[in-house]
């Protein structure tokens, strides 16, 4: 693979919420930086484009998506519109040839995913799928503890991600890819399965906890869950568990916490916005707070990582094949909330290779 000549030229297909909040000051850095810049952005309602250009200094914007692929100067492509979709425009752009970052979920069917996969093996480009959280300084360290053996063996899992749910977005709560599970329970579920490993087996409880939500200033009746317990097998006992709903006013506990035989370690803050975590060791006998070492850590870090690869060579960290397999417990999980009934995994992912950093694949 030929690397791009720095700046990276970047396309980005989707220009709201996300790439105005998260993704806005990585870009904006590696503009300053000289590593990456907007060459031309897109979004289905042109409205948008006075503050993309005034925001990014993009000189070209188009509603069209075929622009933005076709575009010999976009050498990666940031697909960042909601998630239906995800799956045909990162597929295209891979095909175009370009390097593609996806927000999450990468696709809303397996084979969609599959064929996303596929095609940037067949084009030898890099394919990076939100979310993130595995590229924190915190969750590397923790990785690091639990490649060592520091807690043993973990023998159960559990996380919670939630809020009181978004007040814009009505595709939040009536479109496949709403809910709770696809836009905060994917956060957890990346970062613990990236450390215990694959799942077995899934099966879940779900259910619509309020029925009624003021949305974009409109009341409206949601049609997807906005409550979940997943329950999560990972083979040889070890289980784990994931709450996560649009129905917590506030939430104050570890992002998740893994129980081990030797030890038990609990990230603090939210695996998107972590905050240090405290560790048990047996042989201590104690509880020990390790500091969060990057309080200014985004969560969009993708982008940069995918940059830094590009321009420098520096290693891909993110696995597609781990964004597959938590993709498959999401649409598992879901189809378990209806009907109770357990499912088994067909996907599975290429473990981290412990070094002291607790990064590399």
């Amino acid at each position: 693979m030929t690397s791009p000549v720095s700046p990276v030229g970047v396309g980005v297909i989707g220009c709201g919420s996300v790439l105005f909040g998260p993704y806005g000051p990585e870009i904006q850095d590696l503009t300053a930086a000289g590593t990456a810049r907007i060459v031309v952005a897109c979004d289905v309602r042109p409205e948008v484009e006075a503050a993309v250009r005034a925001d990014f200094g993009v000189e070209r914007f188009t509603t069209r998506p075929a622009d933005v692929l076709a575009a010999p100067d976009v050498d990666a492509v940031m697909v960042l519109t909601p998630p239906a979709g995800h799956a045909a425009l990162a597929t295209a752009a891979l095909e175009a040839g370009k390097h593609v970052l996806v927000e999450k979920p990468l696709a809303l069917d397996l084979v969609s995913a599959r064929r996303m996969l596929d095609a940037a093996r067949s084009a030898d480009r890099r394919l990076v799928c939100a979310p993130f959280v595995t590229l924190s300084a915190t969750h590397r360290r923790i990785a690091a503890l639990v490649d060592a053996g520091t807690i043993g063996r973990i023998l159960s899992v559990r996380a919670a991600a939630g809020t009181a749910g978004p007040s814009w977005g009505r595709w939040f709560y009536e479109e496949p890819g709403g809910g709770p599970l696809f836009d905060l329970g994917v956060y957890s579920l990346t970062a613990v399965i990236d450390l215990v490993g694959p799942v077995r087996r899934v099966t879940a409880v779900s259910g619509i906890a309020v029925p009624e939500r003021i949305v974009d200033g409109k009341p409206m009746r949601p049609a997807v869950a906005d409550n979940f317990q997943v329950a999560l097998d990972f083979g040889g006992g070890t289980l784990g568990v994931l709450t996560t709903g649009f129905t917590m006013a506030a939430l104050r506990t570890p992002a998740f916490e893994l129980f081990g035989s030797e030890g038990t370690v609990q990230m603090l803050g939210a695996d998107w916005e972590p905050a240090g975590f405290d560790l048990w060791r047996n042989d201590v006998g104690a509880w020990e707070l390790v500091p969060e070492s990057d309080p200014g850590w985004n969560y969009a870090a993708g982008l940069r990582h995918l940059v830094e690869h590009l321009v420098d060579g520096a290693p891909v960290a993110v696995s597609p094949e781990l964004a597959l397999h938590v993709l498959e417990v999401m649409l598992l999980a879901a189809d378990a909330g209806r009907d109770g009934v357990t499912r088994t995994l067909t996907t599975t992912f290429p473990r981290r290779i412990p070094t002291a950093a607790g990064l590399t694949r």
